[in-house]
């Protein structure tokens, strides 16, 4: 028998915030009102997507073409088409809100919702474009903006985050 071998279980990372290289310690701040209205608008949409498919599924059961033959999998086709779209859907509707921002001395680092990291200019640099406004509703517990940002590669990225979260101040400034 062979000797048994190690096996290393992987885990998302937690946004942490790394010792900034200016020696001043980086700020970590949580996007909880972004997160908390592209989760809930998210599944509204999925929700609504749903309930479309449940009464077009009805419609053509009661039909009087449901029971020929081939009708079972054209509608199993159907419901696959409908559910990958259902979490595509989904999964494009909470990308844009980031986990968290952390504030460096050298720089602003976004991390995204699946955990990537991206880097942005100075606090005071950042070129930042507010797109949208969404106030307090049901959707979030605070004001939320859709804002657009210029990485350093030059690139215009868009998110949906609190209100000030990108500002050196801070959201509740």
């Amino acid at each position: 028998m062979s000797a048994p071998r190690t096996v290393r279980i992987a885990r998302p990372r937690e946004p942490t915030a790394e010792p900034a290289p200016g020696g001043g310690a980086p700020t970590l701040r949580v996007n909880r009102a972004g997160t908390r209205r592209a989760v809930r608008v998210g599944s509204i949409y999925a929700t609504a997507v749903l309930l479309l498919t449940v009464v077009l599924v009805a419609l053509d059961l009661t039909g009087p073409n449901a029971s020929r033959p081939g009708e079972i999998q054209g509608l199993e086709l159907f419901l696959a088409v409908a559910a990958v779209l259902v979490a595509g859907s989904f999964l494009l509707a909470v990308s844009p809100a980031p986990r968290s921002v952390i504030f460096g001395a050298d720089g602003v680092t976004v991390v995204g919702r699946w955990g990537t990291r991206r880097r942005l200019a100075t606090p005071g640099g950042l070129g930042l474009r507010i797109v949208r406004e969404f106030p307090v509703s049901w959707l979030s517990p605070g004001p939320v903006d859709v804002v657009r940002v210029t990485d350093l590669r030059g690139r215009s990225v868009t998110y949906e985050v609190e209100r000030g979260l990108l500002s050196p101040e801070g959201p509740d400034a």
